[in-house]
């Protein structure tokens, strides 16, 4: 299932976006009459989880109102409930800094696991992680900038944000974030599927891949695991076809052995043959998913993973300089990401 919307500015309430669509095409009303709550409170039972994408691509995009505009090249979130109740404490991430930068956050490009929450309907509100840098909460000392404190229209703490209404299905939720040529603005996307806890050995990789990018949009496209750069061996088929914003439960992937040799490959069908090719290395995708750790440790997290094919495939940066391990890449080009996820939990409340 698939839900999108176009982000509200300074919103603490928002439209419903429209259900079953690919793009966004419903803007919401701002409302500052509607403060969110100051502690969560919920019986609701667990049962989802969400794991964040961005690949908001034109930081200009997303205009605020007379303030001017607010730059959402990285971002964090915070999740309220339907009764405007927020389920996050502090906006997220908030565990630890970014690469390359002393402030937490989701990078333009990256991706992270925000943990379980209930199922049904919430509300994302997005805000830009540069804005909130002086919100150190990964730190032992918490500071005041709450979600409650900080999703507000105006004074005091108050940040702009985007704001989005998203019902999260049971199992794992994928939500992208990312440009919407067509209004000017930010549009979130969503592949939610039944979570598989992982069962894999030491050394094992397990997973699934979605496409937000719109490579060869429209085209069939096939996502394969092996020689990443050239037809040979004989691939896995992880998804064929890889369907837009679409994600099937987590298989295994392979026994690992090799990080350069072997990764994702992306294959567009054309008259039944394949006709283009994107491919990555493993030890590429960790790299350009947390270049903090190194691709041995970074896939011995025996958790599974969400593979996102993100990007724009239209933009001359290549993810593939300097052998996949280029420092200067700032995610825009066309990119696969990998994201560890935790099984969703369920609450006691729920039979």
């Amino acid at each position: 299932m698939v839900l999108a919307g176009v982000a509200s500015i300074d919103a603490c309430s928002a439209a419903a976006p429209s259900q079953g669509q690919d793009a966004a095409t419903d803007t919401a009303t701002p409302d500052a009459s509607s403060p969110k709550g100051t502690d969560a409170s919920t019986n609701t039972p667990m049962g989802a989880s969400i794991v964040l994408v961005d690949q908001i691509l034109d930081s200009t995009m997303l205009l605020a109102d007379d303030a001017g505009a607010v730059v959402f090249d990285d971002v964090r979130v915070c999740v309220f409930d339907a009764s405007n109740q927020p389920l996050t404490t502090y906006a997220m991430p908030d565990d630890a800094p970014m690469p390359f930068t002393n402030y937490p956050g989701v990078s333009r490009g990256r991706g992270a696991d925000l943990g379980s929450f209930p199922v049904g309907a919430v509300t994302i509100d997005v805000f830009s992680a540069a804005d909130l840098q002086a919100d150190a909460t990964w730190a032992q000392s918490r500071s005041s900038y709450t979600c409650a404190a900080i999703a507000c229209a105006q004074g005091g703490t108050c940040r702009q944000f985007g704001s989005f209404d998203v019902t999260l299905a049971e199992g794992v939720n994928v939500l992208a974030l990312g440009d919407d040529a067509t209004s000017g603005h930010v549009k979130i996307a969503q592949a939610a599927f039944a979570d598989v806890p992982f069962a894999g050995a030491p050394g094992e990789l397990f997973g699934t891949v979605v496409n937000f990018s719109g490579w060869h949009d429209g085209n069939e496209v096939r996502a394969l695991y092996g020689d990443w750069l050239n037809e040979t061996g004989t691939p896995t088929t992880l998804a064929d076809p890889l369907a837009p914003h679409s994600a099937a439960s987590p298989q295994k992937i392979a026994t690992l052995t090799t990080y350069d040799d072997l990764g994702l490959r992306f294959d567009e069908i054309s008259g039944g043959q394949p006709f283009d090719h994107f491919g990555q290395s493993l030890d590429s995708i960790a790299f350009v998913s947390n270049p903090n750790v190194d691709p041995i440790t970074f896939y011995a997290v025996r958790d599974n993973f969400v593979f996102a094919l993100v990007g724009d495939p239209n933009d001359p940066t290549s993810v593939l300089q300097d052998d996949g391990r280029d420092v200067s890449f700032d995610g825009r080009g066309l990119h696969v990401v990998a994201i560890p996820y935790a099984t969703p939990a369920f609450s006691s409340a729920d039979p």
